[in-house]
């Protein structure tokens, strides 16, 4: 008997794992809040996620993006996550929002994303986080710009990251 429910808890536990630690397939329609959950996985492969949110662009003057021509896209939206980590030698800030576009660019959702903003901080607190925001059309560009054949994801994510820093001229501020 013993045996049967330590059995029955264990088959829970991993129906469990499995549904909470993976994310929607590629090529999926996703939600809001699927998309949430999605990136709240993705994140904590890597780091600890603080926060996930998906704001309306121009909510307030902090979460604004501009479109090229000045104006205020009111119908796409940001994505904003904040993330945790011990590592500092890399640029979490910038491998984040890369990992979350290519996410992005593999799943169809009912409405459009500018930009990801993510900041990395090594404690809880958010004074002196390191923060980006790469806008959809810097991702774009970017990623056009480089062949990604017989590369996994990962390898991906670096190039792209170190690609967006060399660009931009990204440079993290002493936390």
């Amino acid at each position: 008997m013993y045996i049967s429910v330590i059995l029955a808890l264990l088959v829970i536990y991993f129906i469990y794992l499995f549904i909470f630690n993976s994310i929607s397939p590629v090529g999926s329609t996703i939600s809001q809040k699927r998309l949430i959950d999605d990136l709240n996985v993705l994140g904590r492969k890597q780091l600890d996620i603080v926060n996930v949110q998906v704001y309306e662009n121009g909510i307030n003057e902090d979460l604004t993006i501009k479109t090229e021509d000045g104006e205020i896209d009111r119908h796409s939206r940001i994505i904003l996550v904040n993330t945790k980590g011990k590592d500092t030698s890399r640029f979490h800030e910038v491998e984040h929002a890369m990992r979350i576009w290519l996410y992005l660019k593999e799943r169809q959702i009912s409405f459009s994303i500018i930009a990801v903003e993510t900041s990395f901080n090594e404690k809880w607190v958010n004074d002196n986080s390191a923060v980006v925001i790469i806008k959809k059309n810097e991702f774009e560009d970017i990623y056009s710009s480089i062949s990604m054949e017989d590369m996994n994801v990962e390898e991906q994510i670096i190039i792209l990251s170190q690609a967006w820093i060399e660009k931009y001229e990204y440079k993290r501020m002493p936390m």
